[in-house]
C-alpha cells in the first residue's frame, strides 16, 4: 500500500493522473495536511534529482571533451579496429543529451501539485537551475559581419525601468503548507447554512436552492446558481458564493469575493475569511496579507484579532 501511495504521488506530480483522479487527489490535498507535506517533499526530491542529473551529464560531457582534445602521445598502442568511431558515437550521444536538456529548460512547463483554479500547472523550481547550467552551452558565435562591427555604446539605465525584484510579486504557485494552514483555520469556524424548511417544495428561490446545494457540499452548483445574486438577498448570495469558492480551492476569486463583503454587519467575518483565502498565494499576496493583518490588529474590538495574531506568528 505504501508503494502504491508514493506511486500515486509521483504520477500526480508528473501529470500522469486522469482528470477525475487528479481532482480527487487535489481534494485530498486540501483536507490532509500530512499528505500536502509529503507531496511537497516528493516534489523537492524530484527537483533535486533533476538538478543532480544535469550536473552529472555536464561533467561527463566536459570530461569527454577534455579527454578527446589532449595531445596524442608519440608512442601509442595500436587501437582496436572500430574503437575510433565508437568514441565519437558516445560523444555524440552526450552532446545530443545536453541539447535535449537545453531544449527542455526553455520549453517545458512542469507540473506543480496544487491546483491554481486547478487547471494550468506552473514550472517546478528546478527549471531555473537547468536554465542556469544550460545557458553557457548555447552562446552563438558571431558571423564574420558581426565581428567587424564595433560594440554599441552603453545605454544609460532608465530609472523607471521595472526592477527584476518587482517581477517576483506575480502570483506564485499555491503553497501546500499554507493551504493546509488556511483549511485548518477554516475548519475551526466553518460557514454553515440553516435550511429554512425540510420540504423541498417550500421555497424555490435561487438562494434556497444554493443553500441546499451547499449543505450537500455541491459547491459548483452553488456558484452556478448564484452567478447573479438573488434580488433582495444580494449580501447573503455573495456570502454563500464566496464560501463555495473557498471550498473549491479557488482562493484568488474567494479573496476578491470576501473583499466585496467587508462592509456592514459581515465586515469582521469577511476580513477573516479573506485573510485565509490570501494565505495560499504567499509570497505573491504578501502586501495584501500584511495590510489586512495590520488592519485587524489595529482594531482592539475585532472579533478575529486573537486568531489573526496567531496567523501572523505562524507565517513569519
Amino acid at each position: 500500500m505504501e508503494q502504491k501511495f508514493y506511486t500515486q504521488i509521483e504520477d500526480y506530480l508528473k501529470g500522469r493522473l486522469s482528470e477525475e483522479d487528479r481532482k480527487q487527489f487535489e481534494a485530498a490535498l486540501l483536507m490532509d495536511a500530512a499528505l500536502s507535506s509529503e507531496v511537497a517533499l516528493q516534489r523537492d526530491l524530484i527537483a533535486a534529482t533533476r538538478e543532480l542529473d544535469v550536473l552529472q551529464l555536464r561533467s561527463a560531457i566536459r570530461d569527454s571533451l577534455a579527454t578527446d582534445t589532449l595531445p596524442k602521445k608519440t608512442h601509442q598502442k595500436p587501437r582496436k579496429p572500430g574503437s575510433g568511431w565508437l568514441n565519437w558515437l558516445v560523444l555524440s550521444l552526450f552532446l545530443l543529451g545536453g541539447a535535449y536538456l537545453i531544449y527542455r529548460a526553455f520549453n517545458s512547463n512542469d507540473t506543480n501539485p496544487v491546483h491554481q483554479d486547478l487547471s494550468e500547472p506552473k514550472a517546478l523550481p528546478n527549471d531555473s537551475t537547468e536554465k542556469q547550467f544550460s545557458e553557457p552551452l548555447q552562446m552563438d558565435r558571431p558571423t564574420s559581419g558581426e565581428q567587424d562591427q564595433k560594440p554599441a555604446p552603453p545605454v544609460a539605465e532608465n530609472k523607471t525601468t521595472t526592477r527584476p525584484a518587482e517581477k517576483q510579486a506575480e502570483p506564485s504557485t499555491p503553497n501546500p503548507e499554507l493551504i493546509a494552514l488556511a483549511t485548518e483555520l477554516y475548519r475551526e469556524q466553518p460557514y454553515s447554512v440553516q435550511l429554512k424548511s425540510a420540504d423541498p417544495d417550500a421555497d424555490k428561490s435561487l438562494l434556497a436552492q444554493a443553500e441546499a446545494a451547499y449543505a450537500d457540499k455541491d459547491f459548483r452548483a452553488v456558484i452556478g446558481l448564484l452567478e447573479k445574486p438573488e434580488p433582495g438577498f444580494e449580501t447573503e448570495s455573495a456570502k454563500l458564493r464566496a464560501h463555495a469558492l473557498f471550498q473549491l480551492g479557488q482562493y484568488d476569486q474567494a479573496a476578491k469575493a470576501f473583499q466585496g463583503l467587508a462592509k456592514g454587519f459581515y465586515k469582521y467575518d469577511a476580513q477573516w475569511y479573506r485573510l485565509l483565502a490570501l494565505l495560499p498565494g504567499l509570497p505573491g499576496t504578501q502586501k495584501e496579507v500584511d495590510a489586512l493583518i495590520k488592519e485587524i490588529l489595529d482594531n482592539p474590538t475585532h472579533a478575529f484579532r486573537t486568531k489573526t495574531e496567531k496567523v501572523d506568528v505562524r507565517i513569519e
